[in-house]
């Protein structure tokens, strides 16, 4: 696999996974304890949205940590959405 972005989709002989295959998503899991570890703040400002910029800018993308920090959340109260028997929560919605 050429690009390790998309090798979690890729078995070990490099077939595309099937519907129901499982992996691993190794990096996001450690991006996620990061944030709990050290906060939000790790994404908006720190070593997470840093690597977010790098692989984006990497592919030929434009996004920069103006982006993240940026106006792109409207930093509203979560709407809890009810039908029937089932909840959603939803945050940080876009504007």
């Amino acid at each position: 696999m050429e690009d390790k972005m998309y090798a979690p989709f890729f078995d070990d002989q490099g077939e595309v996974l099937q519907v129901g295959e499982k992996y691993k998503r190794v990096e996001y899991a450690r991006a996620l304890e990061r944030i709990a570890e050290k906060g939000v703040d790790d994404f908006y400002q720190g070593e997470i949205g840093q690597g977010i910029i790098r692989a984006v800018q990497e592919k030929g993308g434009l996004m920069t940590m103006d982006d993240i920090n940026g106006d792109l959340l409207a930093g509203r109260w979560p709407v809890v959405l009810r039908a029937n028997t089932k909840t959603t929560k939803r945050s940080g919605m876009l504007r």
